[in-house]
């Protein structure tokens, strides 16, 4: 049996935020969330002194690094920010690549807890395993496994976003030129019919057309005569642009 291809699979973009707003206003929200979690991890960061978060030990020296990667995501979550209004494409794909990153980070945090075997004797208490190790940490690692899940699904989705609403710029730079575009052709379009009097070099020769007559007025004589044998008419609506 012969077996036919079709073209390469391309992810489509979103037309909303959550299926009530536009991307503009979702990219807004992303930046502004973004800008808050950053100042919030610069705020804990400690060079001298270890923190516990949800029963973690963190070393200063991972805290200054990630204080460091929040301080580089405040000044991007701005720029995009602004890029989204004033549809710059490169503003929303530099943010894109830092969301994308860190979550990337984010997700191998309890990964690494996971392969390590840890996950149970950093966050439930050695009395409680005393309960039945198999039971309290078999459950303990579900229960972090499925928040790490949800928080996952939600940080890529905020991912997508950004992502469709760089996407939107790409293909349609400037909706309003584009608009007023379409409006004008379609005016441009609906010509009256009939014919239209022209420059003489733009119009079309037709038979000569001879002088009208009334009931009881002398016909024309002399030059004035002479000058309606010449005239011509002509289909294009250019009139007054030739004479500019």
């Amino acid at each position: 049996s012969r077996v036919t291809t079709g073209p390469a699979m391309k992810l489509l973009r979103a037309e909303s935020f959550c299926g009530c707003s536009s991307l503009l206003v979702g990219t807004e929200v992303i930046c502004l969330l973004t800008l808050l979690v950053d100042i919030f991890l610069i705020a804990l960061c400690s060079s001298s002194e270890p923190i516990r978060v949800v029963g973690v030990s963190v070393h200063p020296s991972v805290q200054v690094l990630a204080a460091s990667w929040a301080f580089v995501g405040i000044p991007t979550a701005i720029n995009a920010g602004v890029g989204v209004l004033y549809r710059i494409e490169s503003s929303l794909k530099l943010f894109f690549y830092y969301l994308l990153l860190s979550f990337l980070v984010g997700v191998s945090i309890p990964i690494g807890f996971f392969l390590s075997g840890s996950a149970c004797s950093t966050w439930v208490d050695k009395e409680v395993q005393r309960l039945g190790s198999a039971f309290v940490c078999g459950f303990a690692d579900t229960f972090v496994f499925a928040w790490t899940l949800v928080l996952g699904v939600i940080n890529l989705y905020l991912v997508y976003i950004v992502w469709s609403a760089g996407e939107e710029i790409a293909a349609e730079p400037n909706p309003g030129l584009v608009r007023y575009s379409d409006v004008s052709r379609g005016s441009q379009g609906q010509r009256p019919p009939g014919m239209v009097p022209v420059a003489e070099k733009n119009a079309m020769p037709n038979p000569p057309v001879a002088p009208p007559t009334y009931q009881g007025a002398r016909p024309m004589q002399g030059p004035k005569a002479a000058s309606y044998q010449g005239y011509s008419y002509g289909t294009v609506s250019a009139y007054y642009q030739s004479q500019a």
